[in-house]
């Protein structure tokens, strides 16, 4: 009886540490693309409210066509503070085929999806709405192939 009791006390704390280190996103959205032509002129918009100043980690995603003729896409990461202040970080890329054409990201059919992360442990100062920009940059004024793009905020393990 003792032991049973026992047993069961371990447990539930097990269980409750369990679950309290799993990392569940603190922002997680996608947005389908027009047409499937991301645009010069169509950057993507994610407003976060960010509870607590700290790092975090942020990811990219992209669903796309799996015959899209780009090997990569690049795109500019602008963030808004709250207080209105504007961050451009640098000017990313994200890889679809290695040099030899094959495929990196997870190919089903006709689709495909990839992440990246972006930023692994970048410190936002203040508290309240940040406005995170994902703007195409590639030299052709749209890519033509991209279904949805998706962003996350997750806290930074670092």
């Amino acid at each position: 009886m003792m032991i049973t009791k026992l047993f069961n006390y371990f447990s539930l704390i097990f269980c409750i540490f369990f679950l309290s280190s799993c990392h569940t996103a603190v922002y997680e959205k996608f947005h389908d693309v027009p047409e499937k032509q991301w645009s010069k002129d169509y950057s993507m918009d994610y407003i976060v409210n960010i509870e607590k100043p700290r790092k975090y980690k942020f990811t990219v995603a992209f669903s796309y066509l799996a015959f899209i003729a780009q090997k990569e896409i690049k795109f500019h990461f602008k963030i808004t503070s709250p207080s209105k202040k504007e961050s451009f970080l640098s000017t990313y890329t994200v890889l679809l085929r290695d040099k030899d054409g094959k495929q990196l990201g997870d190919v089903m059919g006709d689709y495909g999806d990839i992440e990246q992360v972006l930023e692994d442990d970048f410190e936002l100062k203040e508290k309240g709405e940040y406005k995170f920009e994902l703007i195409q940059a590639a030299e052709a004024q749209s890519i033509g192939g991209v279904v949805r793009i998706g962003f996350k905020v997750n806290k930074s393990k670092k």
